[in-house]
């Protein structure tokens, strides 16, 4: 007889307390070559005994058979049924002895039968894609409270201890843009204290949650500015004790996230008012240091231009433009920093002292220019700058925007200036959004800050 199946399993099959006889839908030349395995329902094999826990029927017949089990299987239990034939040759032909056919087809029958049950087993392996070079793979040896995975040069196995320094870093490097994101969803309403508190003692099986979040408003600079926070930042988020947090610690956690961050929107007014009376100024948002290729500008929005200040502060330090000789602009917003106006609705005037003293002016510009000329990015050049805007959301007046004190700035020909201007946007219309923009390439290096004032 024949082969003519490939199968060599059936099941698994569902228990539900009742049901005795399972049928096997493949051919077997003895009642020995099945291997009958009962799961329970947390996943433990337990593979069963012919007569013991079972009878089998249909030996020999092409299509198989059934077993009939002595006590039924639970619910939440499954049965499997696989071929289990011998890896034995048994059949002896004499020299010159008689020649039967059904003997010789059942032994090429039990050759098919045994590879097949080996095709089984390989199907349930973990195997390499066709394309891999790699071979030889084998399992490193185990060891207690480790996992395995792929070596730095991704060609072997070997062992990682989980939350040391190589295997968190490894383990950073595979989260998505998409998963990262989803630290925009903490609600500080519902987001305890102690969950706060908590983040400090994370551990790599509670990071891996944020593979769990899917907006897309936390930008790719916020997650780049996560790793410069210093210790002592780091150290805030472990050391909120409030009801309600406070404007200084909000600060700490944008100090060194991108602008824009949802983190902020968190402040509490009253505690920002505090803070406020104690300093004379409260830290809102920062750009962070600004590193590799740079961004195309450093926008305040809605989030942080809101009523809750009088007046408004930008400082920036350090900034280097990536096209040498750029000029530097500032420009607003009126719908919360969806668009930045770039119309003729803008006056400003500025004074230059240095090498040689300069003064320029400009009526229906489509944006105020906060630089004397070019800004060199060159060693040694580099601009510094402080900027002032007044009641920003008042609509009956235009907004005032003014440099004065800190301004200095290096151009592209190494001269330096100190200067002073003057500036306004000229629609009486409430302003939400705030941008620091060059004329032309990106904002290579620097740091904005923006704080929120009184009068």
């Amino acid at each position: 007889m024949t082969v003519a199946s490939a199968t060599a399993r059936s099941g698994p099959y569902a228990g539900n307390g009742s049901t005795t006889v399972f049928a096997y839908t493949f051919r077997i030349l003895d009642q020995t070559h099945l291997r009958v395995v009962l799961t329970n329902a947390a996943g433990v094999e337990t593979v069963l005994a012919l007569t013991t826990h079972y009878s089998v029927s249909g030996v020999g017949s092409s299509g198989g058979g059934s077993i009939t089990m002595v006590t039924a299987p639970a619910t939440g239990e499954t049965l499997t049924v696989v071929r289990d034939v011998p890896f034995t040759q048994e059949t002896d032909y004499q020299n010159q002895g008689a020649y039967y056919a059904e003997t010789v087809e059942d032994a090429i029958d039990l050759l098919t039968m045994t590879d097949q049950q080996l095709a089984e087993s390989i199907g349930r392996s973990v195997t390499l894609p066709v394309a891999s070079t790699i071979t030889d793979l084998t399992l490193p040896m185990p060891t207690a409270s480790t996992l395995i995975g792929w070596n730095a040069s991704a060609d072997a196995l070997a062992n990682y201890v989980p939350n040391t320094a190589a295997y968190l870093v490894a383990a950073l490097a595979d989260v998505t843009m998409a998963e990262a994101q989803q630290i925009t969803n903490i609600d500080t309403a519902t987001f305890s204290v102690a969950q706060w508190a908590g983040l400090a003692a994370l551990t790599e099986a509670e990071l891996q949650q944020l593979a769990n979040i899917d907006t897309a408003t936390f930008s790719v600079a916020q997650w780049a500015g996560l790793a410069a926070l210093t210790e002592a930042e780091l150290q805030q988020l472990a050391t909120i004790g409030a009801t309600t947090i406070s404007a200084a610690q909000w600060g700490y956690l944008g100090g060194s996230t991108a602008i824009g961050g949802s983190l902020l929107t968190a402040v509490d007014a009253a505690a920002a008012r505090t803070a406020l009376a104690a300093s004379g100024r409260v830290l809102i948002a920062t750009s962070g240091a600004i590193v590799g290729s740079g961004v195309a500008s450093v926008d305040f929005t809605s989030t942080h231009i809101t009523s809750d200040f009088d007046a408004y502060e930008i400082d920036i330090s350090g900034l280097l433009p990536a096209t040498d000789g750029a000029t530097l602009y500032l420009r607003v917003s009126t719908d919360g920093g969806s668009t930045y106006i770039s119309t003729a609705s803008y006056d400003w005037r500025l004074q230059a002292y240095g090498t040689s003293d300069a003064s320029a002016h400009f009526s229906g510009d489509t944006e105020i220019r906060i630089s004397p000329g070019g800004i060199g990015n060159n060693t040694g050049e580099a601009y510094g700058a402080t900027i002032k805007i007044y009641d920003p959301m008042n609509n009956a007046t235009s907004i005032d925007c003014i440099i004065s004190g800190h301004g200095l700035s290096t151009n592209n020909s190494g001269a330096r200036f100190s200067f002073v201007v003057g500036g306004s946007y000229n629609v009486n219309t409430a302003v939400n959004g705030l941008q620091i923009i060059t004329a032309t390439g990106n904002i290579l290096r620097g740091i904005i800050n923006l704080y929120g004032m009184g009068r």
